[in-house]
């Protein structure tokens, strides 16, 4: 998980696996509305003016912009963002 505002990671490199990400989202998202969450990095999206670096169980429930969108059993369902080979730009 990254900040509310900025979403969650990629599984589409080498090894990645949507199942894997979407089940551990799931463990982080049981734990207690008021557990406190530090992501490694924040990508500061771009309506925010500051860098952050601490969250809530409760805040990735309600703002998490890819969490609010995949109300649904599985956010990836489509296996072409299963583990691939990453071929760049």
């Amino acid at each position: 998980l990254f900040m509310p505002d900025f979403g969650t990671a990629r599984c589409d490199f080498p090894g990645g696996s949507s199942t894997t990400m979407f089940n551990s989202i799931q463990k982080i998202l049981s734990l207690p509305d008021e557990t406190r969450i530090f992501v490694g990095h924040d990508y500061k999206a771009p309506e925010r003016d500051e860098f952050a670096w601490e969250t809530t169980v409760k805040e990735q429930k309600e703002k998490n912009i890819h969490i609010k969108v995949a109300k649904i059993n599985h956010p990836i369902s489509s296996s072409k963002y299963e583990s691939r080979q990453y071929a760049g730009a």
